[in-house]
């Protein structure tokens, strides 16, 4: 989860300066980490799927 809070670091570091189209960025980085988020929930959910025995 280091990518996470340091994502989220660089987020909060971004609206706080404000620079030209900070917006734009914190959209992006936002969608990012949705994106990196959905890939570890898939990643445990086939990893949780595979030690379920049949």
């Amino acid at each position: 989860m280091e990518y996470v809070s340091s994502t989220i670091d660089t987020m909060i570091s971004e609206y706080e300066s404000k620079p030209q189209a900070y917006q734009t960025m914190l959209a992006s980085m936002f969608l990012g980490l949705l994106v990196y988020l959905s890939r570890q929930y898939e990643q445990q959910k086939v990893g949780t799927q595979n030690h379920i025995i049949i």
